[in-house]
């Protein structure tokens, strides 16, 4: 004999007689430990049997009328946004793509006009330096560059 708690399923159990057991003072019940096994094996068997299972509602008077075009367009109404899904998400990552490459492009423009702006500035520059002028006239001596960290007399 083993010693279960008191718990209300196998009190009840204890109670109708469908289990042989006995309470100790009032505390946990004494049962054979054989008695608890073939009442679990046989809920088990009685579980899992076809004509246990209570039918779903009244069986129907007569035939019934089902109307097929109805039920299909339910069901891939139901079922449209779950296939649309994947599309939709491909798109978005195309569209986020477009957007980044359009902003890399816009960059690259601006940056463009920049350098071209930069180069024009400076081809003048070149222009200006390889004509003579007036204001300018070209230096008539060329000394010899000195070191700023070399003494003056030296």
């Amino acid at each position: 004999m083993s010693w279960v708690s008191r718990s209300a399923g196998v009190r009840q159990l204890v109670d109708s007689g469908k289990l042989p057991g006995e309470t100790v003072d009032n505390g946990p019940l004494r049962l054979p430990q054989e008695a608890v096994h073939q009442e679990r094996n046989r809920r088990r068997r009685t579980a899992r049997s076809p004509l246990n299972r209570a039918p779903a509602g009244p069986p129907p008077a007569g035939p019934v009328e089902v109307d097929v075009e109805d039920l299909v367009e339910r069901a891939v109404r139901a079922m449209l946004p779950l296939m649309l899904e994947p599309a939709r998400r491909a798109e978005q990552a195309a569209h986020d793509a477009y957007l980044e490459e359009r902003a890399l492009r816009m960059a690259a423009e601006a940056r463009a006009g920049e350098l071209q702006v930069r180069a024009e500035l400076a081809e003048q520059r070149l222009r200006e330096r390889e004509t003579p002028s007036e204001s300018h006239p070209p230096p008539t001596e060329v000394r010899p560059e000195r070191r700023w960290w070399r003494r003056s007399g030296s």
